[in-house]
């Protein structure tokens, strides 16, 4: 609980930096916790041990258009795409997100278009270089290619307060995404373009968390971007009677669902 409270302030410090939350807002911090709680209460996984570098690959991919240095900015986002995959292998799939992000960030560097091969690359190649040092390198490696080999997507199966909370994460999601797209949502040509990269991490986000990991369906990496989509509504919107009774809901059900197993185990 200590690591997923930490890696909230991360969240919700990104989305300030990004200019999706104001500086003075806590509904980052919160919302985080709530759509991580039911897949993180299963305990320290290699998924949550990924979730820092998941994080810190989308603030650099949100960073594209406006960075000053290109090339570090690509060079990070790619190396801890590769950090993230040695930690949780579907988290692979990042990799070409980057490529996808510079198209839409127009970026013209040639050496950006180059760089990401180096970024992910060097974890493998410091991994590599330690288990041959070690005599252990073909075991090690052998034992990750047959985790990759052994991915197939998986549909979890929910209960009624999984689909409850579900269909309240969707409700919130496409108010908040109305309103980011519509009149009163930020035009600015940063914002389109991190609106853009946002709408393909979703896609990103949802194929890792149906890969490999039998995750609760209101929980885990799927539901990252739409909480930016929502923090960005709360902290925007002049609705927040609405936007607060949406989301204490959500805190019910994730409390309900945290707690039944103990009341269950009570009878």
């Amino acid at each position: 609980m200590v690591l997923l409270l930490v890696f909230a302030f991360s969240f919700s410090r990104i989305a300030s930096e990004c200019g999706f939350q104001l500086r003075t807002a806590t509904h980052g911090i919160l919302l985080f916790i709530l759509v991580m709680t039911p897949a993180a209460s299963e305990g320290f996984s290699p998924w949550l041990a990924s979730l820092p570098f998941v994080l810190a690959v989308m603030y650099h991919l949100l960073n594209f258009y406006n960075s000053k240095n290109i090339v570090a900015t690509v060079f990070h986002a790619s190396f801890y795409a590769g950090v993230a995959g040695l930690f949780h292998f579907p988290n692979l799939i990042l990799f070409p997100a980057v490529f996808v992000s510079l198209i839409v960030s127009r970026v013209d560097v040639f050496k950006a278009w180059l760089v990401p091969f180096v970024g992910f690359l060097a974890p493998f190649f410091f991994l590599t270089a330690y288990y041959f040092l070690n005599d252990r390198l073909f075991t090690a490696w052998s034992d990750f290619l047959s985790h990759l080999h052994a991915t197939e997507l998986l549909m979890p199966s929910a209960g009624f307060l999984e689909w409850l909370a579900v269909a309240v994460l969707a409700v919130l999601t496409i108010t908040a995404f109305s309103w980011t797209t519509g009149p009163s949502g930020d035009y600015s040509i940063v914002m389109r373009k991190r609106n853009s990269i946002l709408i393909i991490l979703v896609f990103t986000f949802i194929i890792i968390q149906f890969m490999g990991r039998n995750m609760p369906l209101n929980s885990g990496l799927a539901w990252i971007v739409p909480s930016v989509f929502i923090v960005n509504y709360f902290s925007h919107t002049r609705r927040i009677k609405m936007a607060n009774f949406m989301l204490i809901a959500l805190f019910l059900l994730v409390l309900i669902q945290r707690f039944i197993p103990f009341f269950l185990w009570l009878r």
